[in-house]
């Protein structure tokens, strides 16, 4: 009989001092990232690990399991709380981010596990996803040459369309002139166009971007409109050619005007003042007068006889004419402009004009 009570015993202390195992769980059980291009990223995903009962639950490994379909594309972030020196208690939990990269296109399959000391050694998390191709970026033209320009002018904006000819959307997070360019500030992007920063172009989908070239210095200049964009290569080029021509000289003859004294409701004879380009492309002008910046400017005007025309350009060597006359308005020294707005880098040449009016009495009364 007390044979029988020992060995009672002994069963009994063995079933207290036995370890009573955890109860693991993750959840979600599985995760699919759906499409995400080939060489991006998908937005993290949390998994949550818990010990819904028993003794505490420690792993001594976690991550994506090697023996996955696609190890590579799958991997483990920071951001988790799950630490492997940090068991769980009965009714604790802690979590694991995962994002999902593709390396090549198509479905893709992963594991996250997590090497613990359940009674199964193992709980795994499935992963999976599909990795659409990468966007493939074309320009048209891809190259442009703007022809000759001449300094301080610019010239008509040209069309530049980006497309994505196959694959999954492309973005582009910015587009200009590329600093890296020769000579970067002689090209501009100028509105008009439909690009749109962070847009994205489906493929078979397009937009445009309008160029000029307005040259800062004679001679050959190159430039490079720029794409970067989720593409393989990371970023597309048009490259931009112009050759700037040096800008006219235009020049005034005589230099002054000076019409003497005029009385009162007199007008002057009129006096011819010549336009020239000595050098340089050629000369045109869109508006010419005396400016209403002048002191006196309704005291002076130009009259029909010239040959300067809005329409005409002035080569090197030619030359155009305009007739002014003097009519004061009031007594006294008077003055004003003649003024060209033209295509020259200053982008207008003035001559200065002066007389004076008199107010003179005599028997009859005062002119």
């Amino acid at each position: 009989m007390a044979a029988l009570s020992a060995v009672a015993a002994l069963a009994c202390a063995g079933t207290a001092g036995a370890a009573i195992a955890p109860t693991a769980a993750a959840t979600p059980t599985g995760v699919d990232f759906g499409p995400v291009q080939v060489g991006t990223s998908s937005a993290p995903v949390t998994v949550t690990v818990s010990n819904s009962g028993g003794g505490n639950l420690t792993f001594w490994r976690f991550g994506i399991a090697s023996s996955s379909a696609n190890p590579r594309d799958f991997v483990v972030v920071a951001g988790g709380t799950c630490v492997l020196s940090l068991p769980l208690a009965a009714g604790e939990s802690c979590t694991v981010s995962v994002r999902f990269r593709p390396t090549a296109a198509g479905a893709r399959n992963g594991l996250l596990s997590f090497w613990d000391n359940s009674p199964a050694g193992r709980i795994n998390v499935a992963l999976s996803g599909t990795a659409v191709p990468r966007p493939e970026p074309s320009l048209s033209p891809a190259s442009v040459d703007f022809g000759s320009v001449q300094l301080g002018m610019s010239s008509d904006p040209v069309t530049v369309t980006l497309s994505n000819s196959a694959g999954g959307g492309l973005t582009f997070w910015r587009f200009g002139i590329a600093s890296s360019s020769v000579n970067p500030s002689d090209f501009v992007v100028v509105a008009g166009g439909t690009c749109v920063v962070l847009s994205t172009l489906a493929a078979g989908e397009s937009c445009t971007v309008l160029v000029r070239f307005r040259p800062t210095v004679t001679g050959a200049r190159n430039g490079l409109l720029s794409f970067w964009d989720n593409s393989l290569t990371g970023r597309v080029n048009v490259t931009l050619g112009g050759t700037a021509l040096a800008g006219p000289e235009p020049a005034l003859s005589p230099a002054s005007v000076d019409f003497g004294s005029v009385q009162l409701g007199m007008s002057s004879d009129p006096v011819t003042v010549t336009l020239s380009n000595s050098a340089g492309g050629g000369l045109t002008f869109w508006r010419f007068g005396i400016a209403t910046s002048s002191v006196n400017p309704g005291d002076f005007a130009v009259v029909p006889g010239g040959t300067c025309t809005l329409s005409s350009t002035l080569a090197a060597g030619d030359s155009c004419t305009v007739l002014v006359r003097f009519r004061p308005a009031a007594s006294g020294v008077r003055s004003g402009l003649l003024s060209f707005w033209d295509n020259a880098p200053a982008g207008r040449i003035d001559l200065a004009l002066s007389g004076s009016g008199l107010d003179e009495c005599g028997p009859g009364g005062c002119f």
